[in-house]
This record gives C-alpha cells, structure tokens and sequence, in this order.
C-alpha cells in the first residue's frame, strides 16, 4: 500500500500547485461575492437503493414475503456517509468522513434458492437452478481534501473541481458464488458449486488471524458550465478512482460437488470428497463503484426564483432519474420536490435559515426498493 499512498500524496501536492496556478481563473461567482470567513457545515445521509430486492428488509427472516417479481438481474446497495467539512474563503474544502457501504447483485435463480433456504421449503417439483451471485460491503473512516470550482476556458463558462479521500477501513467483506443446483424431488438434490469469500469472521484451526485494519483512497471529480442563458448543467463522478486493500485477510476458496463418484478401469468405484477449498491469508484488494450523478436546471424567466431540474444517477448497475421543482417562498427558505416515475419514488428537500434535510421514498414499507434521508447545518465560522 505504500507505493498507492505515495501516488495519492502526489496528486494532493499537485492539486495545491495547480490552485496557485488557477488562481487568475477562478469561480466567477465567487470573485463577485468572495467569502471572507470559514464556512463550517455538518452532513448526514443514508440511502439503500434495490430492484428486486427489499433492501431494507434483507436481513429478517421473513424477507422473501416482500421481494417484487422480477426477471433480470436482482440488486440492491446501502450507503451511509456522514461529514463534517470547513470551506475555507478560497474554495479549499477540509473534512473528516465516515462511511459505509454495502451492495449485492444476483441471478433470479440466486434469489429464488436464497428464499427457498431462508424458509426452508423446497421447490414444488424438479428443477434446476443456475446460481450467480456477488457482493460487497465496507466501513471506514478518514479525511477528505476538495479543490475550489476552477474554470476550463477564460470566459468560464465551464468548470471542474476534484476532491481526494484517504482512509481507515475498519470492514471490508466479499462474497461470491457461481454453479447449479439440480433438486430431484423427495428432498434430494445435487450440487456444483463454486464460491469464494473473505472476511475477518473466517477462522480455522490452522488459519492465524485476519489483520486489524485497512486502507482505502479514492478519488472524485466533477464538472459544471452554463451552455444556454437559463441552463445549468453538471457532470458528477464520486469514487471515479479508488482502492480498498486489507492485508492479511482470512479467504475462503471452496467447491461443492455431489457427483464424487467414479468407476475405476477395474470396475470398483472412487469416491471424492463432496467439499474441497483452501483457507488462507491473502492481500484483499477491491475498489469502490463509481457513482454517476447528471444535474441539469432550467431557470424560468417570468420567475427568476423558480426552476425546472432533471437529475439521472448510475450507481450498483442501477439507474435512476427524476424531475423536479425548485421553489423559494420566503427569505431563506426553499423547497425542492422531485419524482421518479420508474419507481414511483417522492423526494422532498428543504432548505431553511442554516439548515437543510431531505426525505424521500417510494412508499412500499417492507417491500421499499428505494429510501433516502439526509440532515445539514452550515453555518460562517
């Protein structure tokens, strides 16, 4: 990890040469009103985003009651983030982070002998099941460095910002699975699988412990402009580039195969054993999804505090778009309402004096494929 860390120390002393360089073409709107004092502003957000799968309800038993009927691929992610962040008057973001995040994709056949094993039934005749299934999950905490909106041309009409994270893992687990299942009838079936998994919960009798901790960076990157009077557009990459890695990490190789017998050339039979796998400590290395956001906003002229949004996201090979409604009705307080026909989704945003908070949910309860909440505070410092 040395060698990575060093990478991201020189791309942090590049972006601080780069600001001096940049200096002269800085934010417009900033070089309007500059700011002469810190800006200090705390966030919490939690959001879990599934199809297929009822995301919040994963882990109780009764889960498969609330899964929607589904023929591709089910999905489902979990991200909690909170911050706290000082913006210095040059545009200089500094803050500590914590964050955790969780996502699993599998095979409609996945899903099904998911349920049929978490109820403990079996099918209600033969059948065969091609199984594929992966997922990943880690937390850590850590610093986050975030340059000011530079231009892109003189007229600065576009512009661009980037911001590095370096962390401490205190998590990181991989799971994955791949082969068929054969079910006869009469409880009998037969199996080849194939998984593999690594996580610090692994132990043997011959297998040393997990190491205490890992690593993490990632970077970020975005762009904005105003290519039309009115029309503000913004292009968002959230872990663009990034790395996890945890040495000395407890992994699990193993293959499941109840067709073990063979007959020899002398006509007695061979048996195999049914399980083979190796447990050992590797170097994990992983790396998180990049998050895509597009925003675009449409100022209305006959009403300069009023707005048209669109927004699409791309995150955990899933999508989203919504359309929304920016509204002011007092001094300092505004409302921002958006929909998601796809999913039937409702989000709500208000931002009031120093504070902002956001809700939004497709209303199904135990059956809910998509939630997200979200509390700030800002304040001058």
């Amino acid at each position: 990890m040395a060698k990575k860390s060093n990478l991201w120390t020189v791309f942090l002393l590049w972006v601080v040469s780069t600001g001096a360089a940049c200096a002269q073409t800085r934010d417009p709107e900033s070089e309007n009103s500059p700011r002469e004092t810190w800006v200090l502003s705390a966030q919490a957000e939690d959001t879990a985003l599934g199809e297929g799968l009822p995301v919040l309800a994963l882990d109780r038993q009764d889960w498969p009651r609330f899964r929607s009927d589904t023929s591709g691929t089910a999905r489902a992610a979990r991200s909690l983030r909170a911050e706290l962040l000082a913006t210095h008057p040059s545009g200089w973001q500094f803050s500590a982070v914590v964050r955790a995040e969780a996502w699993l994709e599998a095979s409609p056949d996945a899903v099904t002998v998911a349920a049929l094993d978490t109820t403990h039934t079996d099918p209600t005749g033969p059948q065969s099941f091609t199984l594929a299934a992966r997922s990943q999950s880690w937390q850590g905490q850590g610093i986050k460095v975030g340059t000011p909106w530079w231009a892109l041309d003189h007229a600065g009409t576009w512009q661009w910002r980037a911001n590095a994270q370096l962390l401490n893992l205190t998590k990181l687990r991989t799971d994955e699975i791949t082969g068929s299942i054969a079910y006869s009838g009469a409880g009998v079936y037969d199996f080849n699988l194939a998984g593999q998994r690594a996580n610090t919960s692994i132990t043997g009798p011959f297998l040393p412990a997990s190491g205490t901790g890992g690593q993490g960076a990632s970077l970020s990157v975005a762009f904005k402009g105003e290519p039309w009077p009115g029309l503000q557009l913004q292009v968002q990459a959230d872990d663009l580039l990034s790395h996890l890695e945890w040495q000395s990490m407890a992994t699990d190789i193993s293959a499941l195969n109840s067709q073990v017998a063979t007959r020899a050339p002398d006509g007695t039979l061979n048996y195999a054993a049914l399980l083979n796998g190796r447990m050992a400590l590797a170097t994990l290395n992983e790396r998180i999804g990049t998050h895509w956001r597009v925003n675009a906003r449409w100022a209305l002229e006959d009403q300069p505090s009023s707005a048209v949004t669109a927004r699409a996201e791309y995150v955990a090979g899933m999508r989203q778009f919504w359309l929304g409604w920016d509204s002011v009705y007092a001094e300092k307080t505004k409302w921002h309402w958006e929909i998601e026909p796809q999913r039937r989704a409702l989000s709500a945003g208000l931002s009031w004096g120093h504070w902002q908070a956001l809700m939004a949910t497709d209303g199904q309860g135990d059956s809910t494929e998509y939630r997200r909440w979200s509390l700030g505070w800002h304040a001058a410092w």
